[in-house]
């Protein structure tokens, strides 16, 4: 998994799986979750690369967007969901923008 540049980043994975979950969290203890969407009929929809923030067609967002701060340290995270309906770890990556 890679994390572009910058405080709305492309994060993109490989091999090209389709994931059901993507997140994006401080690292810091007591983590926020800055960004995470999730499809809603837990189907393995989402294409990487996709840009840190985005809206996608058939997802939730999970609230509002707190934006990255420069010099913080972040985990990105994919999942896809398995035959038996569980979002299991498809890859992770920790960044500072």
């Amino acid at each position: 998994m890679t994390v572009g540049s910058g405080l709305a980043p492309q994060l993109s994975w490989t091999p090209r799986c389709q994931a059901s979950d993507v997140l994006v969290e401080s690292v810091a203890p007591g983590s926020t979750t800055n960004w995470r969407v999730t499809m809603l009929d837990a189907s393995n929809s989402i294409s990487s690369p996709v840009a840190f923030g985005d809206t996608l067609p058939g997802a939730l967002n999970s609230g509002i967007v707190v934006p990255l701060v420069a010099g913080i340290q972040y985990r990105a995270v994919v999942g896809r969901t398995d035959s038996a309906g569980h979002i299991v770890l498809a890859g992770e990556t920790s960044f500072t923008p």
